[in-house]
């Protein structure tokens, strides 16, 4: 197939389509209506309706990164919602911090509404050995793939750090800068903030893409409290005083 004047390999999400079109209009309805409460309905439904065109476009163009279970995959499914989302506000003059606030009320929304007791299962999960190797596994494909490439996980038993992430290269800011909405890289790692502080993985983020650093570095300590990345700062700011 063809994308942008160039050939490439057809991605498997083509094959499921119908699949994730039905997902994208079941959470775009929650999108529609906390757009609707910074701006009107008319506009919320506008934005909307051509969102759903927009997601269908990109969907030919998710990497679609190998393997039995691969962590990055939904990641970059979720950066996908984001993009279809911020084109056509973007076509309305409004900013990408505008969308990505909206997406972030949305996205917290989400995982609030996980009862306690799995997030609790949640955290002892992802500080296992288990997914310590799927984790491994994960990052091993990606950097496979022409998209990804450069991720690494260690395990560490110190008093900083029980699991770290070092990023040479980023999936979801290499999509943002394919699907040229370069700018949303800025804000790369707000559902890692948000997972972190909903389920209690004691994230610091000692660098970062989004805060215009040449790497990804990620401490996570169990039961520790989730500081706020540099990056994002501002964004929490205005959400508190929403």
């Amino acid at each position: 197939m063809i994308i942008e004047g160039k050939r490439v390999k057809e991605s498997p999400y083509v094959k499921k389509k119908k699949k994730m079109i039905k997902r994208f209009n079941k959470i775009s309805v929650s999108i529609e209506e906390k757009i609707s409460k910074y701006y009107d309905s008319i506009f919320a439904e506008k934005i909307r309706e051509e969102s759903k065109l927009e997601f269908e476009r990109i969907i030919p163009q998710i990497p679609y990164y190998p393997g039995k279970i691969n962590i990055f995959r939904q990641i970059v499914v979720i950066g996908s919602w984001a993009i279809a989302f911020y084109k056509p506000m973007k076509k309305e003059e409004k900013t990408v911090d505008e969308t990505i606030l909206i997406f972030y009320e949305y996205v917290e929304e989400l995982h609030k509404k996980i009862p306690r007791i799995f997030r609790w299962i949640i955290r002892q999960i992802f500080f296992s050995y288990f997914f310590f190797k799927i984790a491994q596994i994960s990052a091993r494909n990606i950097s496979k793939h022409t998209e990804g490439g450069g991720v690494e996980y260690f395990r560490k038993k110190e008093e900083k750090c029980d699991l770290m992430l070092i990023g040479e290269n980023c999936p979801i800011v290499s999509f943002f800068h394919d699907l040229g909405v370069p700018e949303m890289a800025y804000y790369c790692n707000f559902v890692d903030y948000i997972q972190s502080k909903i389920f209690g993985l004691g994230l610091i983020q000692e660098a970062c893409f989004g805060a215009g650093d040449d790497k990804c570095i990620s401490c996570m300590k169990k039961s520790r409290n989730t500081e706020v990345p540099s990056n994002l700062k501002n964004l929490i700011e205005k959400i508190k005083n929403i």
